[in-house]
């Protein structure tokens, strides 16, 4: 397909991939967490969610660039305890756009993404977003890093008891779904911060244009 099409391309790149002891086990996780994306957010989605290189990079495009931060929270639910770098870069796309394939997309976009990653690999960081609106990119960008900076520090049960609170809403639903006590699931959630991290993502997904998730 030939022309020009601006979209938002989101790329992420898993932090020490290859340190993994089963980088199979990882590639797999990956797609499961792709997966869910594309099914999640199916309205949103241009070129669907995949694999790019190796067993370590992934990325897809956007049309609704507002749900951009909730795309990169489902795929680190799932990858948790794994880390990544998530890039969010508005721009255009030169080859194939508008392609349902994103390995077959290339363009400014998916180069200046690739550039973002490298800028939070030297910087330490998680997340960046450049759409070209600098005050909403800042606000996002930092907020978003930090929240991604508490979430790596959560146990393997803190994730799952706040992944739980995110699907049943109400903290006597997952005490129920998880066989634990109600005051068992409110330390958990304490423990992890969550209201915080709440605060902050709800911020970020305002700046990005989104209707705020719990």
């Amino acid at each position: 397909m030939n022309g020009t099409e601006r979209t938002h391309v989101v790329l992420g790149d898993v932090v020490d991939s290859r340190s993994d002891p089963d980088r199979e086990a990882l590639r797999d996780r990956i797609e499961e967490a792709l997966a869910a994306v594309n099914e999640e957010y199916a309205d949103a989605v241009g070129a669907a969610f995949a694999p790019i290189k190796g067993a370590d990079e992934f990325g897809g495009t956007l049309r609704d660039p507002g749900v951009a931060y909730g795309v990169v929270r489902t795929i680190q639910e799932r990858l948790h305890p794994t880390v990544a770098r998530y890039a969010v870069v508005a721009g255009a796309v030169d080859v194939n756009p508008g392609a349902s394939d994103v390995t077959a997309m290339d363009g400014p976009a998916f180069h200046r993404a690739d550039e973002a990653l490298a800028e939070l690999t030297d910087a330490g960081g998680a997340f960046l977003v450049d759409t070209g609106d600098a005050r909403a990119d800042d606000l996002a960008t930092a907020a978003g890093d930090l929240a991604l900076a508490v979430r790596e520090e959560w146990t393997d049960r803190q994730a799952e008891v706040v992944r739980a609170y995110r699907r049943h809403e109400t903290q006597t639903a997952v005490a129920e779904a998880l066989g634990v006590s109600t005051q068992a699931v409110s330390k958990t959630l304490s423990a992890a911060r969550y209201d915080r991290v709440r605060r902050a993502e709800a911020r970020i997904e305002r700046a990005l244009g989104a209707e705020p998730d719990r």
